[in-house]
């Protein structure tokens, strides 16, 4: 059998295409660079670090901040117009899609994490933290990330006139399911084996604790549990479906007759499977 994603892995999948993700990456990396004169400090001579002053670097400064703030407020207001345009328009799932688009992600990230280096290399400024090479480098810092802010200033403008139009979310919706059904043909059975015939009499079944739709299936960890006990498990629901307590999603057949399966067991088999409130 050809397992598949683990279950952490597909977790940590979904959490890096979160917006706040992004977003905190881009301010960790914008932390870093403004404290990044601090430590270079040392390395850079005197004389070239004084060809830097404190207010040039400062007005800089200044200017990031104030107009990244002005600028992330106004790029949030428009992302959540077009996201109250495709919920109406479209389908309340293609909000999602809307919120994972990456150009979006990173045109957000990119305004706040510069907003954050800014205000982080002011305050160092303030309290006299660098000193003549740190200036240094924090000016060059400088330069690069107004560098990086015009490009994707440009890069947004272009986007901004597709955003929460019909056309474009369908696009974004039909990226996801072409995704879906590529991955459905290369592994029909989710690296399983498909059961010929009729299922086998006696299966102990496993419940969902939950309702919910069925959004993840961890064939690693049911692989496992299967070596375990020297069973067949049958996955009785794909991910998608809606399933409930009552409906069973599993059933785990011994090859040997030893009786009920312990549930500590079962419950590290119903562990495998993951349930949400959306597709």
């Amino acid at each position: 059998m050809k397992l598949q994603l683990s279950r952490r892995l597909w977790v940590i999948s979904q959490v890096m295409r979160q917006l706040w993700f992004v977003a905190a990456i881009y301010c960790v990396a914008g932390i870093a660079t403004a404290l990044l004169g601090i430590l270079l400090n040392r390395y850079i001579p005197e004389d070239i670090g004084d060809t830097i002053g404190v207010d040039s670097v400062g007005s800089l400064l200044s200017i990031i901040a104030s107009s990244m703030l002005t600028v992330l407020i106004f790029s949030l207001n428009t992302v959540v117009q077009a996201s109250s345009s495709a919920a109406s328009s479209a389908t309340p799932r293609a909000v999602g899609t809307l919120l994972e688009d990456r150009t979006a992600q990173s045109a957000l990230s990119t305004f706040l994490g510069s907003f954050i280096f800014s205000l982080v290399g002011l305050i160092a400024l303030n309290t006299k933290l660098y000193g003549t090479g740190g200036r240094l480098v924090l000016f060059v810092a400088t330069i690069a990330v107004i560098v990086l802010i015009i490009g994707t200033l440009l890069r947004w403008i272009n986007y901004l006139g597709r955003l929460g139009k019909v056309s474009r979310t369908i696009e974004q919706v039909e990226d996801q399911a072409v995704t879906s059904m590529r991955n459905y043909r290369a592994e029909p059975f989710l690296g399983g084996t498909e059961f010929d015939g009729d299922m086998p009499g006696v299966l102990q079944l496993i419940e969902p604790p939950e309702s919910g739709y069925l959004r993840f299936v961890d064939m690693a960890t049911l692989d496992a549990v299967s070596r375990k006990l020297n069973a067949d498990i049958y996955v009785l629901e794909r991910p998608g479906a809606f399933v409930a307590p009552g409906r069973h999603i599993a059933g785990i057949r011994l090859t040997q007759d030893d009786g009920v399966v312990d549930e500590d067991v079962v419950a590290e088999a119903a562990r495998a499977f993951t349930i949400g409130h959306e597709r």
